[in-house]
């Protein structure tokens, strides 16, 4: 938000000489960036509770488990968006139901888990491509959801140098998502990937913070320290010799 008011202000400048004050409250902002949690609070009257990838303001909308075992995303709430999804689904008289013909009637909970199912069990019986092209044919929004294999492989994204093959000292070569900021005279560079968890304790604790072994040694006894033994995350590979790849040596 204060980058937009910098360049708002920095457009204004531009366009007619004057400066800007700007008065930014972060309570507000804070709020504007949780998008719809408090108009939906003000007008349901109720806080906002999980439900998972489920739009809590738009039905139907959610993700759903396709034959292919893909994902695809469906949102149908204007009518004739709902109506092209029954037609797809080949239920056309749903658009007719007086559980779902109106899209605030669609909303109330018990009618949204009932159109919601009857979408996801439609949705096993097609593959996410297949999907993504009715919701084209039939005007309702629809598309295959991409996993990381695919973000890996897409050529755009390999051509625009978002992918890129990284050759780490701990984990050998392989391709890796770079950043997404293309800088032409300070290019961003990846020397290595995430480290393992608590991969350099030991220099941290020693050479930076200057404890003993003995205290590092009862800092783990109390689980105040860990590494990746201890815990779920990244690990060094299985062959890995206790020595090799370290960014950081004692």
């Amino acid at each position: 938000m204060g980058e937009v008011a910098v360049l708002a202000a920095l457009h204004h400048r531009r366009k007619t000489g004057k400066g800007q004050f700007i008065e930014m409250s972060q309570s507000e902002n804070i709020m504007r960036t949780m998008g719809w949690v408090w108009p939906y609070q003000q007008m349901a009257q109720k806080g906002v509770e999980p439900a998972g990838n489920r739009d809590q303001c738009i039905c139907p909308a959610d993700t759903f488990l396709c034959r292919d075992n893909l994902l695809a995303a469906i949102a149908a709430p204007a009518p004739d968006e709902f109506r092209g999804l029954c037609e797809a689904m080949g239920k056309p008289e749903l658009a007719e139901d007086p559980r779902f013909a109106d899209h605030a009637v669609r909303l109330q909970d018990r009618n949204a888990l009932a159109i919601l199912n009857i979408v996801a069990d439609w949705a096993r019986t097609k593959t996410a491509d297949e999907i993504e092209n009715l919701g084209k044919q039939k005007g309702f929004a629809a598309t295959r959801l991409h996993n990381a294999k695919d973000e890996n492989e897409d050529p755009h994204r390999r051509q625009r140098g978002f992918v890129k093959e990284i050759d780490d000292p701990l984990y050998g070569r392989y391709p890796e998502h770079d950043f997404p900021v293309m800088m032409s005279r300070t290019p961003p560079k990846i020397k290595w990937t995430v480290r393992p968890v608590g991969f350099d304790n030991e220099f941290i604790m020693t050479k930076i913070l200057g404890r003993s072994q003995a205290q590092i040694d009862e800092l783990y006894l109390h689980g105040v320290l860990g590494k990746w033994k201890d815990q779920q995350g990244r690990r060094p590979p299985p062959d890995w010799d206790g020595q090799s790849g370290a960014i950081v040596r004692r």
